[in-house]
């Protein structure tokens, strides 16, 4: 192995050593770093591909691959032995590492990008989630793509005397009553996860300034690192930019139509397929200009028309006052043969969910890398298709779906009855068979 270009770089965090090498493992991708934290260690890798200009959205793809080899387990199935099906916790973990990268992208580019995180080792002590954010954080850092990072991942915890904890272990939470994984940048918290049990308003923002504070470590290593290893970054060919003159033709054509569409929905999703329309009329006009800038103007067109006229009426586009909130109905026992059913409504919104008991030997037995957990709680969220008006594909649950679910089992979780008290295995399901606005609150 070339041992020039191996580089380490380490920060310590309330004495746990974080470290970052670069130019061991997978030296073909774009950019590719181990992490590690005690003995747990992650290969993130990155590869950028050609630029996309028949799109008009970035094509990122985010993937957290669990192998079972990291926490030195077989799998436990007698017939199937390889990794399957990626189990919840990782896809969960895939997307706590999209939502704090995805922003950070720079405007306008539209290259397929790669980020694939590998396990190689798990403690049973430290967490992989927040560590994958880092990783993948150092790897984009040196990888030259347009990426406005670094960013740092964390978990805090909050111990019994009311101090906060960076990167709790496993045993550490089971006494917290607050976890929350924070993404943040030199700027801005970038992304907030948090499951917490009746924490103040108080504690959650001191946690979150905490996080930011010791996340700056960790930034200045990932700096650092890129000093020694990073790639020149890569130049962005802007988007087209329309000419003065076509863009006063697109306003003159659409500012009546969006007027109109503002004016004729008093509640609902609103159509845009009438503005949309005027991308045909204003490229026939102007044939040498792409479709694609056009429809952004349009976009930015309604936005801005739509709030300028719910700050100037003090009235939201479906007629209701800044202060109303959409009307909420709940119903229960709708469903006959289910243990439990209700419907809660806000708006349009609507969300079935039905529970199921059973007895303790039903609970969910999930084979993890660094843990084993048993779950006598699980709350599912399906959202079909025909929930917004639309054809799509069913299939197995998408990761949107995953991510949802677990949201509101994490908020429920903690108001559950004790299991001496109720010794039931819980499962609850939520159909969204109607969507227009936040179905995971419903």
């Amino acid at each position: 192995m070339n041992t020039q270009n191996f580089v380490t770089e380490t920060c310590q965090i309330d004495g746990k050593e974080i470290s970052f090498e670069v130019g061991k493992l997978a030296t073909l991708a774009t950019a590719a770093v181990v992490a590690r934290l005690g003995d747990s260690m992650v290969l993130a890798t990155v590869v950028g591909g050609g630029q996309r200009d028949d799109i008009d959205w970035f094509p990122l793809q985010v993937e957290f691959q669990e192998k079972l080899y990291a926490g030195g387990k077989i799998k436990g199935s007698r017939w199937i032995k390889r990794e399957g099906r990626p189990s919840d916790e990782s896809i969960l973990t895939g997307r706590i590492i999209d939502r704090s990268i995805r922003p950070l992208f720079s405007d306008g580019f539209k290259a397929e990008v790669q980020v694939v995180v590998t396990p190689l080792s798990a403690d049973k002590e430290n967490d992989l989630d927040v560590l994958s954010v880092c990783a993948v954080s150092a790897a984009l850092s040196i990888s030259g793509l347009p990426w406005e990072g670094p960013l740092a991942g964390m978990r805090v915890g909050l111990d019994k005397d009311g101090n906060y904890i960076a990167f709790p272990t496993f045993e550490q939470r089971k006494e917290s009553k607050l976890n929350i994984v924070v993404s943040s940048s030199k700027e801005a918290i970038v992304m907030v996860e948090a499951g917490d049990n009746e924490a103040t308003e108080d504690e959650v923002v001191g946690a979150l300034d905490f996080a930011k504070q010791k996340s700056m470590i960790i930034i200045e290593a990932i700096e650092r690192l890129n000093q020694k290893v990073g790639k020149p970054k890569m130049e962005i060919v802007k988007p087209e930019e329309l000419s003065k003159e076509i863009i006063q033709e697109i306003e003159k054509q659409a500012e009546p139509v969006i007027n109109d569409l503002l004016s004729s929905e008093s509640a609902g999703k609103i159509n845009k397929e009438p503005l949309y329309e005027l991308v045909n009329v204003v490229q026939e006009l102007y044939p040498e200009t792409k479709k694609a800038p056009i429809k952004n103007h349009l976009d930015k067109m309604f936005k801005q028309m739509a709030r300028d006229r719910v700050v100037s009426t003090k009235t939201r586009l479906d007629g209701r006052k800044l202060d109303q909130i959409r009307p909420l109905t709940i119903e229960i026992d709708l469903i006959p043969r289910t243990h439990g059913s209700a419907m809660f409504r806000r708006g349009e919104t609507q969300a079935l969910t039905l529970t199921t008991l059973a007895g303790p030997s039903f609970a969910h037995e999930i084979e993890l890398m660094d843990q084993e957990i048993t779950k006598r709680y699980f709350h599912h969220y399906n959202m079909p298709p025909f929930s917004v008006g639309e054809i799509g594909r069913i299939g197995a649950p998408s990761r949107r779906e995953i991510g949802h679910g677990a949201l509101a089992e994490r908020a429920l979780l903690p108001m559950l009855p004790d299991e001496n008290e109720f010794p039931y295995t819980i499962r609850t399901v939520s159909e969204c068979v109607t969507s227009n606005g936040s179905t995971s609150m419903a």
